[in-house]
């Protein structure tokens, strides 16, 4: 299976948001070897909201990413996917992955699906889209 990230931004008061809950839990029942990326202010101790089964954690935590823009955020966003190695990344629908995640997959070459519905791993990732 390849290597996956699951990146989580931190919302505004430090927590991580319901569909960001939901996403990581899913995601580690399918893949209990992902990755785990969180940036924004409080990524650090929003951590611990994660699955018990998380292994690796990665965070880009600090002033730089405490308000949510593009520019910044994409650049968080680019430094844990390159410090996670991901061949697959994964990410709930916010507004801010929506304005960075864009940014990042043209900076690092890749691609990007904003439409996925629903995931399904069985030795490698199937998605279903809306």
């Amino acid at each position: 299976m390849p290597k996956t990230l699951i990146l989580i931004p931190v919302e505004s008061d430090g927590s991580l948001s319901k569909a960001s809950l939901e996403l990581a839990t899913a995601a580690t029942a399918l893949d209990p070897e992902a990755a785990f990326g969180l940036f924004g202010q409080g990524a650090v101790a929003a951590a611990q909201a994660l699955p018990k089964a998380a292994k690796t954690v990665l965070a880009v935590d600090g002033d730089a990413v405490s308000q949510p823009t593009s520019a910044t955020d994409a650049k968080a966003c680019e430094a844990l996917i390159r410090a996670s190695g991901a061949e697959i990344v994964l990410a709930p629908q916010a507004s801010r992955t929506a304005r960075c995640l864009p940014l990042a997959a043209v900076r690092l070459g890749g691609r990007i699906d904003t439409r996925v519905s629903g995931l399904q791993a069985d030795g490698e990732w199937k998605i279903r889209r809306w």
